[in-house]
């Protein structure tokens, strides 16, 4: 039973596609259902107007009608410089990015209070967001007769953008993960353990840190996803870990990939977890084999992929979009799958059949980029590949057999593991962390584990003349780690 007096911090993993929020309470790990009762909450967030938005599930439901304030996807920019994001990942948000004066990014959003309707009479009527009604997540084949009847009305705007920092938009998400937690549990609560890509940078890191500050939250310290993950499992499996172990962590989300090795010790009745490695893509996820799919649906129709962002076309992409997730996840059990798409308007579309093998193909550059990050990875750990006792799976993206096929092919003596929700486990490890630091929580939890990470990135200055970059932190530098170096003002 929870008393009164007992503390709750939340473990946030905060995704690109979904996030998820755990607790550590009655002396184990649990997930908390957000307001449908899932584990799962959509990192997307809709704007009705400068003051007021919807966040997760609720949001994603408004996707088809309000695609120019939805924004989604923030966590591939949170953190960079304009100047630092790819021309590809600019094509993620429906009306672009902008920059302020400093170069940081804003996400350019139209709010759903400019949106009108524009009926046969003319007669016009604001489009407000009834947030006490439940919309309909949409599947695979779908018809929303209220926006494609185009014979009795469409939807006009006027442009009107607002520009908003990811942080921003992050917080949104993480503030409706504290006040449905405060309901479960009929509780006040403001602390947080927030998990990151272990490919962070220290700014992409500061924005988080500063998304749950926009959240009532106090992060109490961000947490590498791999090494959460890597928690959960060890956590979950402590019996096994009375000796020396090697493992790796593979995770591949929706937006990031993520490889980290480890090594475990157990003494005096500790488990010494000590990150070796890591390694990174924030390029690389699910969405880019989403992408690939869609390219090629496309390509066979003869259309335009650029044309799919003309505002005229937002729906045949979202119908797109979820068609081609779906594909993709089908083609995890089955070996042949068929994208099929309705009548569009007056588009017909001819059918793309696709086996296994040839979405491995298609998918092969990406494939390589997996297999390269993992190869880096256990070369910069200093162990062979045959040293490795286990390989954890993270990720949704992890579930493809290909990706399996690769580990196994570099891994051959190491038993791969996907027994704990790939989905979830992050957000279980981040749980775990914060269980040891609840001040009601037994003390046995925080002697069971001794966690030694490293930096993801090497930390350095700028040297002029040159402006060239000196790292005085290398990276796998395990933490605390602290070096000193005498530098002289450049006049």
């Amino acid at each position: 039973m929870l008393n009164n007096s007992d503390e709750i911090i939340l473990g946030i993993d905060l995704g690109t596609d979904f996030s998820v929020c755990g607790v550590y309470i009655n002396g184990h790990p649990e997930i908390i259902p957000n307001e449908y009762g899932l584990s799962m909450t959509p990192s997307v967030v809709l704007f009705e107007d400068e003051m007021k938005s919807v966040a997760g599930s609720r949001a994603k439901g408004y996707s088809l009608r309000f695609r120019d304030s939805i924004i989604s996807e923030m966590k591939r920019v949170i953190g960079l410089k304009y100047d630092e994001v790819s021309e590809r990942v600019k094509k993620y948000f429906p009306l672009g990015l902008d920059k302020d004066e400093e170069g940081k990014i804003k996400i350019l959003v139209n709010f759903t209070n400019n949106f009108k309707r524009k009926l046969k009479n003319e007669k016009q009527i604001s489009l407000n967001i009834n947030t006490n009604i439940t919309p309909i997540i949409l599947d695979s084949a779908f018809i929303i007769k209220d926006i494609l009847n185009e014979g009795n009305c469409n939807l006009e705007t006027k442009k009107e953008l607002k520009g908003f920092y990811p942080e921003n938009i992050c917080a949104q998400i993480l503030k409706t993960f504290k006040e449905c937690a405060q309901k479960y549990y009929n509780k006040y609560i403001n602390k947080a353990i927030i998990t990151v890509p272990a490919d962070f940078s220290n700014e992409q890191r500061e924005c988080t840190k500063k998304a749950g500050e926009l959240a009532g939250l106090e992060v109490i310290q961000l947490f590498n996803e791999p090494t959460a993950a890597a928690l959960a499992y060890i956590y979950n499996y402590k019996d096994y870990f009375n000796k020396e172990k090697k493992l790796l962590v593979f995770d591949m989300g929706a937006g990031t990939c993520d490889i980290t090795t480890l090594k475990t010790s157990y003494y005096d009745g500790k488990i010494i977890i000590k990150i070796l490695s890591t390694s990174g893509d924030q390029n690389l996820g699910g969405k880019d084999f989403d992408n690939l799919l869609i390219e090629k649906f496309l390509e066979i129709n003869n259309f335009n992929v650029d044309d799919l962002k003309q505002s005229k076309n937002h729906l045949l992409h979202y119908r797109l979009k979820v068609v081609t997730e779906k594909a993709k996840k089908l083609l995890s059990t089955q070996d042949k799958i068929i994208i099929h798409l309705e009548k569009f308007i007056n588009l017909y579309f001819e059918d793309l059949i696709l086996t296994r093998n040839e979405f491995e193909d298609l998918c092969k550059d990406l494939f390589e980029k997996s297999k390269n990050l993992i190869i880096k990875c256990v070369k910069e750990s200093g162990l062979k590949t045959d040293d490795f006792d286990d390989i954890i799976l993270v990720g949704g993206s992890s579930r493809i057999p290909k990706i399996k096929n690769i580990l196994k092919e570099i891994f051959k003596k190491s038993e791969i593991h996907d027994e704990i929700d790939p989905d979830t486990i992050v957000a279980l490890g981040a749980a775990i962390l914060a269980g040891g630091k609840q001040i009601n929580e037994n003390e046995e939890l925080n002697r069971e584990f001794i966690i030694e990470d490293v930096v993801s990135k090497s930390l350095g200055i700028e040297v002029r003349p040159n402006k060239k970059f000196k790292p005085l932190i290398p990276k796998n530098s395990t933490i605390p780690f602290e070096e000193c170096e005498l530098f002289t003002t450049y006049y």
